[in-house]
């Protein structure tokens, strides 16, 4: 199986990222494989029951899709959680820059109260900066979420390490990413009425239809005395 080169890359990270122990090769086939067996089942059906053969060949697209996007989308779930600790992780390089400068003690000490998915690339990136260069190791960092908050938290660290008074730098990243999070929080808490309309709607059904049994069966013993 030879796959496209930038293809594989991605999939190859994703595959790395969301802890899958394939190649992308046999992860790509397994995929097709699921899908062609799924196709086979509707095959041998369709001489017996052609509606459900049908719709098992339908289902077999269905599977190579849902296989194969697995690892990416264990990758988006996995952003979206660290991306939600991001501003967390700014504010305590914030308030750790005011006196300390060291990259790699900020992220240590950041790293005692990281929850899992960050704390799992800090661990990673802090490896990296005791085995390597520490500018790499942050890019490293950057490119393995890909998120562009984090590539804003990267470019901070990156200027404290060449030396640049990032406090001011960060205090403005502290403030915007917290008018991200309270925008994200809004745009939640807006959704949540539709969804309660929706529930609500169906309690009034429901209580309109135990109205209409409780007549019907009143007038329908009504009826009975009278005949």
């Amino acid at each position: 199986l030879r796959l496209d080169p930038i293809k594989k890359s991605k999939l190859s990270l994703a595959l790395s990222i969301s802890g899958i122990p394939l190649t992308p090769e046999a992860y790509t086939m397994k995929a097709a494989l699921t899908a062609l067996l799924t196709a086979l089942c509707g095959l041998l059906l369709l001489p017996f029951m052609p509606m459900a053969g049908f719709l098992i060949m339908g289902l077999s697209i269905l599977m190579w899709f849902s296989t194969y996007q697995k690892a990416f989308d264990i990758v988006k779930k996995r952003k979206k959680l660290i991306e939600a600790e991001l501003p967390r992780f700014a504010v305590s390089i914030q308030q750790g820059l005011s006196t300390n400068r060291d990259v790699l003690k900020l992220l240590v000490s950041y790293r005692r109260i990281a929850g899992p998915n960050l704390g799992q690339e800090l661990d990673t990136t802090i490896a990296d900066m005791k085995t390597g260069n520490y500018e790499n190791a942050l890019l490293h960092l950057q490119n393995r979420v890909g998120s562009t908050m984090l590539s804003d938290i990267v470019r901070g660290l990156i200027g404290t390490l060449r030396g640049d008074d990032q406090q001011m730098y960060f205090k403005m990243l502290v403030f915007d990413m917290r008018q991200i999070e309270q925008n994200n929080l809004k745009k939640k808490a807006a959704k949540r009425p539709k969804q309660m309309q929706k529930y609500s709607m169906m309690m009034l059904f429901c209580i309109l239809l135990i109205y209409v049994v409780v007549l019907s069966v009143e007038v329908v013993g009504s009826l009975g005395a009278f005949f």
